[in-house]
């Protein structure tokens, strides 16, 4: 799969989502909680972020109907922190 990231700029949104996942893998209902956000909100940040290769989905956990999908930040999502572009406002 080839990478945008050099090109690729993120939203307000997005790099909240990575920051969060900087600390820990996490499921949409677990970014969903903490960013004060909807879970659908939060689905369409990291379809973003899997495009661009800044996030991949690392396993499951269970859930209360089906298993959980979580999400964990890639080495070039990490590299995202050490960019000039990159403003950490979480």
């Amino acid at each position: 799969m080839a990478t945008i990231t050099s090109n690729f700029v993120l939203n307000l949104p997005a790099r909240r989502v990575l920051a969060h996942l900087r600390h820990a893998p996490m499921t949409v209902e677990e970014l969903a909680k903490v960013m004060h956000i909807t879970p659908n909100a939060v689905r369409n940040q990291l379809a973003k972020l899997l495009v661009a290769n800044f996030v991949v989905r690392s396993g499951s956990r269970p859930g209360t109907s089906k298993p959980s999908i979580v999400y964990s930040i890639t080495i070039e999502g990490q590299a995202q922190f050490s960019s000039r572009l990159f403003i950490s406002r979480c």
